[in-house]
């Protein structure tokens, strides 16, 4: 760390990158610190699975066995041009095939599996199956979305659902261009909505607008340009609309506020202070 900080304050980006180019630095810390599924698992499933760890399943995952029952959480969900929703995430136990019905929990009936392949970096490897310890990108699960469980078994515990601690702030109003490219438009929406789960998307009732709700304008800017260019389908943007939330400047100073439950069992009292 001492020769880089020193390459850095002497502006020599250049030597720095000869030397130490970032895209071998983070491969190899990845392959050499990383710990394997097999590794991990043991003490991942306890943190993500809140179900009986001393089930038949809950030791299956956490030994990683790839011959139990099917355990897959999907983590992203993507547009190819060409195989439509593709539903990426990991298996912890048991194994994924070509052409068999599955469960995304909390769905009300199977669907079928149209083909599976495993990711090996940003590349897809169309495979019979994949077995636990994998990431696999599936097929044909159109109810399947950032954070749901795969099991054959409909009455699997799920896996936590990811969760964002962050509200969208900005939000535009978005439309075809062509009126003849709406019903791909809809669709468009609803894939980009399953696959980015801190992106609202919401239709004005009275005025029929799509709106698009990020992060930030940066954020917004991409979800468009993939509509644009993923989809092919050209689009108008209103300019970006930001909610401003009050917020506060000092404290309370001891005094509390007084609230109480619906049913009026329960008082809380809170305090406020600012943070730096």
């Amino acid at each position: 760390m001492t020769e880089i900080f020193e390459y850095c304050n002497n502006e020599d980006q250049k030597t720095l990158a000869e030397k130490a180019p970032v895209h071998e630095v983070l491969l190899d810390m990845a392959v050499t610190k990383l710990p394997g599924p097999v590794e991990a698992q043991p003490y991942r499933i306890p943190n993500i699975w809140n179900g009986d760890l001393e089930s038949e399943i809950g030791k299956a995952m956490v030994t990683c066995d790839p011959d139990a029952e099917l355990a897959m959480m999907i983590t992203k969900i993507w547009m190819d041009p060409h195989a439509g929703e593709v539903a990426v995430g990991r298996i912890y136990s048991g194994s994924i095939h070509q052409g068999e019905s599955v469960f995304a929990i909390g769905a009300a009936k199977a669907e079928r599996v149209q083909q599976v392949s495993m990711m090996v970096g940003g590349d897809r490897i169309t495979v019979p199956k994949v077995v636990a310890g994998n990431i696999a990108a599936v097929t044909g699960i159109r109810s399947a979305a950032a954070g749901v469980t795969l099991s054959r078994d409909k009455d699997f515990v799920p896996f936590e659902a990811i969760r964002h601690y962050s509200d969208p702030v900005v939000t535009v109003a978005v439309e075809p261009k062509s009126m003849k490219d709406l019903p791909k438009f809809i669709d468009a929406l609803r894939s980009l909505a399953k696959a980015d789960a801190s992106l609202q998307v919401t239709t004005n009732q009275e005025t029929g607008e799509a709106l698009l709700a990020g992060m930030g304008e940066l954020h917004l800017e991409i979800t468009v340009y993939r509509i644009e260019e993923e989809q092919n389908i050209k689009v108008k943007v209103s300019p970006p609309i930001v909610v401003y939330r009050e917020g506060i400047e000092g404290s309370s100073s001891g005094h509390s506020f007084e609230g109480k439950s619906p049913n009026r069992h329960n008082r809380f009292f809170f305090e406020i202070e600012a943070t730096s």
